[in-house]
C-alpha cells in the first residue's frame, strides 16, 4: 500500500473535479493502490475515478458519487457509503465486510465476487447489479431493491431479504440457508 498525503489527495482530487467540468488542468484521479484507511470523503464526486485496489477501510464515503468508478479489488471494511451513488462501478472482487450502505446506489454495478459479510444494504438499490459469486452472509438487505440483479452461486447464508424487491432475481446455485423473508 501506498500512503498519499492530505495535500497530495487534496490535488487529486481538485484535478479530478476539473477534469469532470472539461477544464484545463484537470485529469482523472487514479488513486490506484493508495491507503486511504479512514479518510473522509463525505459528498466527494470521484465519478470515472480509478480507484482499483485502494484501502478505504473505515472510510467515510457517504454521499460520495463513484458513477463508474474503478474499485475493484478494493478493500472497503467498515466504511460508511450511506446515500453513495456507485451505479454502474466496478467492484469486482472488492472486500466491503461490514460496511454500511444504507440508501445507496449500485445499480449496474460489477459485485461479482466480492465479500459483503455482514454488510448493512438495507434501503440499497442493486437493480440489475451482477453479484455472482458473491459472500453476504449475514447482510442486511431489508427494503433493498434486487429486481434484476444476477445472484448465481453467491453465498447468502442467513442473509435478512424482509421486504425485499426480488422481480426478475437471478438466483440459481444460490445458498439461502437460514435466510430471512425469502
Amino acid at each position: 500500500m501506498i500512503t498519499i498525503s492530505n495535500d497530495n489527495l487534496t490535488a487529486a482530487v481538485l484535478k479530478h473535479r476539473l477534469w469532470l467540468d472539461g477544464q484545463a488542468g484537470g485529469e482523472c484521479a487514479d488513486l490506484t493502490g493508495m491507503d486511504l484507511r479512514c479518510r473522509d470523503f463525505n459528498g466527494i464526486n470521484l465519478r470515472g475515478a480509478n480507484l482499483s485496489g485502494v484501502d478505504l477501510s473505515g472510510a467515510n464515503l457517504s454521499d460520495t458519487v463513484l458513477i463508474r468508478a474503478d474499485l475493484y479489488g478494493a478493500h472497503l471494511i467498515g466504511a460508511n457509503l450511506t446515500r453513495a451513488d456507485l451505479h454502474c462501478a466496478n467492484l469486482a472482487d472488492t472486500t466491503i465486510r461490514g460496511a454500511i450502505m444504507t440508501g445507496a446506489d449500485l445499480s449496474g454495478a460489477d459485485l461479482t465476487g466480492a465479500d459483503l459479510t455482514g454488510a448493512n444494504l438495507s434501503g440499497t438499490i442493486l437493480r440489475r447489479a451482477d453479484l455472482s459469486g458473491a459472500n453476504l452472509s449475514g447482510a442486511d438487505l431489508t427494503g433493498a431493491d434486487l429486481s434484476g440483479a444476477i445472484f448465481r452461486y453467491a453465498t447468502m447464508t442467513g442473509v435478512d431479504l424482509s421486504g425485499a424487491n426480488l422481480t426478475g432475481v437471478d438466483m440459481a446455485r444460490v445458498d439461502l440457508t437460514d435466510a430471512i423473508g425469502v
